[in-house]
């Protein structure tokens, strides 16, 4: 499905995959919690569906499930082109997808999750607005902030190089404790009055990200969060996303209710 979208001045591409529609007894039709799912850099809104069961846990835990495009972009606002990434998924993507599906605008029953990049996209968004979403799911996540701050002008890793990275988080030299750095997001919701979602963070034993995946958790469990941390045999492939998606929904909705 396409739309056109005012915070990315451009037609953006989804897929939306809804379970068989939940009838109550006056025949209204009950709406569904609704994951946002998001890809990693390099991919597309199509990733999830075609290398995962995500149709089939759709089914099992009847939820909706929505896989945006986000380009390489990090789910920030800060890229090029004006484009608003972080306002599209947290605005306009939820109101657009709630007008045209029967879905919950509860934060309680809205869930926004992703691995790699997505996985930091999920995180961040989804602490910067607590009051949308009630979960988060970050898979292998792109916790990379001391890697970038190592890189000087013309510089690259083995993803991408500064200017990339100044693109998408902004001055690096403000990176450390600004709105792009997820343990300062943390530190701040942590000292604020508004809602914590639960989190559920996963990451596997032969990951390179392994290291900052496990910094996050410890310093989540410092600052009190509700959260689940899981680690297990596993690299940076889908063989381990396609497991911990289910077992990061099996952890926030309980058994599913398999057909």
């Amino acid at each position: 499905m396409n739309f056109l979208s005012e915070s990315l001045k451009k037609i953006v591409p989804f897929y939306a995959v809804l379970p068989m529609e939940q009838r109550r007894q006056d025949g209204s039709t009950e709406p569904f919690r609704t994951l946002y799912l998001l890809h990693g850099y390099s991919g597309n809104y199509t990733d999830w569906l075609y290398n995962t069961r995500i149709q089939q846990l759709a089914d099992w835990y009847r939820i909706a499930v929505v896989m945006p495009s986000g380009d390489n972009s990090f789910y920030t606002d800060n890229g090029p082109k004006e484009e608003r990434y972080a306002t599209f998924l947290t605005q306009e993507l939820p109101a657009f997808t709630r007008a045209l599906f029967p879905l919950s605008a509860k934060r309680e029953d809205t869930m926004l999750g992703g691995f790699s990049m997505g996985g930091y996209g999920a995180f961040y968004n989804g602490l910067r607005h607590p009051e949308v979403f009630g979960s988060v799911i970050a898979l292998s996540s792109g916790f990379i902030l001391d890697r970038v701050l190592m890189l000087q002008p013309g510089e690259h890793d083995n993803i991408e190089g500064y200017s990339f990275y100044e693109s998408v988080f902004g001055d690096l030299s403000k990176l450390r404790g600004g709105d792009c750095d997820p343990e300062a997001l943390a530190e701040r919701l942590a000292r604020s009055d508004k809602p914590r979602p639960r989190i559920y963070l996963a990451c596997g034993t032969e990951d390179d990200l392994l290291g900052p995946n496990r910094a996050m958790r410890d310093r989540l469990r410092a600052l009190g969060f509700d959260f689940t941390y899981e680690e297990g045999p596993g690299e940076h492939n889908w063989a381990f996303w396609d497991c911990y998606i289910e077992r990061a929904l099996k952890v926030l909705l309980g058994e599913p209710k398999k057909n």
